[in-house]
């Protein structure tokens, strides 16, 4: 069994292709059946690959759309649940239907350290560290100084104002409290 990798993404483009975008994917939800027999049901993300014309067996589309939404009228966004790892293969196939289309997506899979962000930007995605707390807690923060600041206070020390001081403190921390573990991680850009 996979470990599951979940994916936000967001389209932005030209009004026209956004809508004809969702208005296929939501084809694909809506049909009575699957495009292709698998175990996920009509978003399989092998039945988006097949719905614009691909081979669902020669891109890797292991996973389905759990989650899509229209954001006005030059944005879709949808998420998505994977094995393993974020699936661009299946968004960078889609998307030479569209010219104007740009994707984003932030990605994680905590088993294997899986953490994605590919919006350089920070425009759509600002995150840039993921903040584990064994209890089931998790954060979010969007630079070196946020996150500084967050684990300072969670771990109860006047500042943080360096990486090695981050490790030395959190290592201690985490030594004296083994059923309260916080861990970070930073997102990584994707392998283009």
């Amino acid at each position: 069994m996979p470990n599951w990798c979940n994916t936000d993404y967001k389209f932005v483009g030209n009004a026209d292709e956004i809508t004809d975008l969702h208005k296929k994917l939501k084809e694909l939800e809506d049909m009575p059946e699957p495009l292709v027999e698998n175990g996920f049901g009509n978003l399989f993300l092998g039945c988006v690959v097949n719905h614009f014309g691909g081979n669902w067996k020669t891109i890797y589309c292991r996973g389905e759309i759990d989650y899509m939404e229209m954001c006005g009228d030059s944005m879709l966004q949808l998420s998505t649940t994977t094995a393993w790892g974020d699936m661009p293969e299946v968004w960078d196939f889609v998307c030479k239907n569209y010219p104007s289309i740009t994707y984003y997506y932030l990605a994680e899979e905590g088993g294997m350290c899986h953490y994605v962000n590919s919006d350089t930007t920070g425009e759509y995605f600002p995150e840039k560290y993921y903040i584990y707390h064994a209890d089931g807690y998790s954060e979010y923060v969007n630079d070196d100084k946020e996150l500084f600041e967050y684990i300072a206070e969670k771990i109860g020390v006047n500042a943080i104002e360096n990486f090695k001081e981050l490790g030395m403190h959190l290592d201690s921390y985490n030594k004296d409290h083994l059923d309260e573990e916080i861990y970070y991680y930073e997102f990584k850009r994707p392998n283009l």
